[in-house]
């Protein structure tokens, strides 16, 4: 699965932002991406381009372990 390999990364990231101070300017003056709340609403956009920190690692393993049931009880 696609989330088990980015976890192995985790690390990676995070001395990645520690060696490079650009990095993170890097990131939200690339071409960002954005969610809006409904398709209609265009002034309700949320940018989602930044690093992510360890409130998003936990979500990404516990999704990771949620998906991993369904995968491994269809298989």
């Amino acid at each position: 699965m696609m989330l088990d390999a980015v976890q192995k990364f985790q690390k990676t990231f995070v001395r990645y932002c520690d060696i490079d101070p650009f990095f993170v300017g890097k990131l939200s003056s690339s071409k960002s991406a954005y969610i809006t709340q409904d398709e209609n609403s265009i002034g309700n956009q949320v940018d989602v381009t930044r690093v992510l920190n360890r409130f998003d690692w936990k979500n990404i393993i516990r999704l990771s372990r949620f998906l991993k049931n369904f995968y491994n009880n269809i298989i």
